[in-house]
């Protein structure tokens, strides 16, 4: 058998394995599931974009100097680890549009993000798992391999068989759609994802209304609400220099006391808050606006503008309120005998 052919069928197979097996975790509407569904389409979309450039590399070198498409640098990029450089090159090929480059792109953050920490985006990763599905099949009839081998000798796993055929004279560029269409033919019905974001950010706006009301009607010092907003704040952007200078808590120290008591006094003379009210109504407005849209790559877009808006209020408040339900489960436990 051609090691070309080897090669591209360890290209091809893994593609549709990954995207067969994706299908099966869609199937169930189970958080898990969602996950791990959005990182097998993840991992099989690499093996595409690896492949589109490790032939555009092997195109450029045999092409004369005066007609390469790639310069140096993004020879290098194609070539390198970064899968955000790699899609950049395709951009540049027009292997792809800028749109789906950033669609990609915020998918692989959310799957890193999925990987390691879980528990995130349950709300709307079915959806965007879906749409990911989708964009990952076109991709893999669109950024086919620069060339098949023809070989009886490769045997195709079931799986590649499923969807490939028996092929006894190896592996064609018509096997590619062919497997592309039974693979999205299989995929069930998931959550129509601009609906799907508009909704999950107008439950992120009710988590931080509720938190921050929270705050407002069972602080202890009965503060009045600009208070609360501008002290969550100061918090917080205390805790981020702390964090900065290596300094674990924000609590008394003897060895860091005096370091704390230099930033605190800084921080007073220069700290102004970035929000005098809760912005609320307008992220509410944006949520709506996504909802509207007709296209998925300007949803997502929209979605993931509104949410790095709103993180840094959602994490202040968010983090004052669970310090403030200690507190008070303290008292409780204090009154109790505990």
């Amino acid at each position: 058998m051609a090691e070309g052919n080897h090669q591209i069928m360890r290209y091809i197979t893994p593609v549709i394995e990954q995207l067969d097996r994706a299908v099966l975790e869609l199937a169930t509407d189970h958080a898990i599931n969602s996950r791990l569904a959005l990182i097998l389409i993840d991992n099989a979309l690499e093996l595409i974009v690896h492949r589109r450039c490790t032939d555009a590399v092997e195109l450029d070198r045999q092409l004369h100097r005066e007609i390469w498409k790639l310069s140096p640098k993004q020879r290098r990029m194609a070539g390198g680890r970064s899968f955000e450089d790699k899609l950049a090159v395709l951009v540049v090929l027009g292997d792809i549009s800028d749109g789906e480059r950033r669609f990609i792109a915020i998918c692989h953050d959310y799957r890193n993000e999925l990987y390691h920490v879980g528990l995130r985006h349950d709300g709307v990763v079915r959806a965007i798992a879906g749409q990911y599905f989708k964009l990952c099949l076109e991709l893999f009839e669109r950024l086919r391999p620069m060339s098949l081998c023809v070989s009886s000798v490769y045997k195709l796993s079931e799986i590649g068989t499923k969807y490939l055929g028996v092929q006894p004279y190896g592996i064609g560029f018509s096997s590619i759609p062919t497997a592309a269409n039974k693979l999205l033919c299989a995929l069930p019905t998931v959550p129509d994802i601009v609906h799907c974001l508009s909704r999950s950010a107008d439950l992120a706006i009710d988590q931080i209304e509720e938190s921050f009301n929270f705050l407002v009607d069972d602080n202890f010092s009965e503060s009045r609400k600009d208070e609360i907003l501008d002290c969550v704040q100061f918090r917080a952007e205390f805790s981020r220099m702390l964090e900065k200078e290596g300094i674990d808590t924000p609590y008394y120290d003897p060895e860091t006391a005096g370091q704390t008591s230099e930033i605190l006094t800084g921080l007073k003379k220069s700290w102004r808050p970035r929000y005098r009210k809760l912005p609320t109504m307008a992220w509410r407005k944006r949520a709506a606006e996504i909802g509207l849209l007709a296209d998925f790559i300007a949803a997502l877009d929209r979605y993931q503008a509104l949410r790095n808006d709103m993180q840094y209020l959602e994490d202040a408040i968010g983090e004052a309120a669970a310090e403030l339900d200690a507190a008070i489960q303290n008292e409780v436990d204090r009154a109790r005998g505990k």
